[in-house]
């Protein structure tokens, strides 16, 4: 018997793990069974694409196909986009994502400036980058911590590690 849930919780078992090929696997085997489109499978798929580099890209293209089909994203879906983001350096991308959230009504909170700040360090490993632009970046990232200050947010280790890695 298949269940919906189950399964999508299991792809979400895969990120953690970073088995992207199984995620997409179970994917498919939920897209064939049918299931109710919401945020929450969508989530599962998008975290588990954005665990590894070379899947991150198709983890974009659910959040796409999300909007596309006009499933309402939660904050882990943005959280999932910008994990992906940071991956390969996608400026562009996590700006607009940055853009439907706060059109959406959602506040930044501790995770997504984090996944902001991990997407500057991404963006700084692209290759041929140039010197001023990474220095830009490092400088919109420390203002992503002022920016957190102000609103008393907690400064934890995960965000500190990302300031180390940028």
């Amino acid at each position: 018997m298949n269940d919906e849930f189950l399964t999508s919780s299991m792809i979400r078992l895969c990120a953690a793990n970073h088995q992207a090929e199984k995620a997409l696997q179970l994917w498919h085997q939920l897209q064939s069974m049918g299931f109710i489109e919401y945020a929450e499978p969508y989530n599962s798929i998008i975290f588990a694409l954005a665990s590894r580099r070379e899947y991150a890209r198709q983890a974009i293209d659910m959040y796409r196909l999300m909007q596309k089909k006009r499933i309402v994203p939660d904050y882990h879906t943005f959280t999932g986009v910008l994990k992906a983001c940071s991956q390969y350096g996608d400026i562009q991308v996590a700006s607009e994502a940055i853009e439907t959230m706060k059109n959406l009504g959602f506040e930044l909170n501790e995770h997504i400036y984090n996944g902001l700040i991990r997407t500057y360090a991404g963006a700084c490993t692209i290759p041929n980058v140039e010197e001023e632009q990474v220095e830009t970046y490092v400088e919109d990232a420390w203002a992503l911590m002022d920016q957190m200050k102000e609103k008393d947010m907690p400064m934890n280790v995960r965000i500190l590690d990302s300031m180390v890695l940028l």
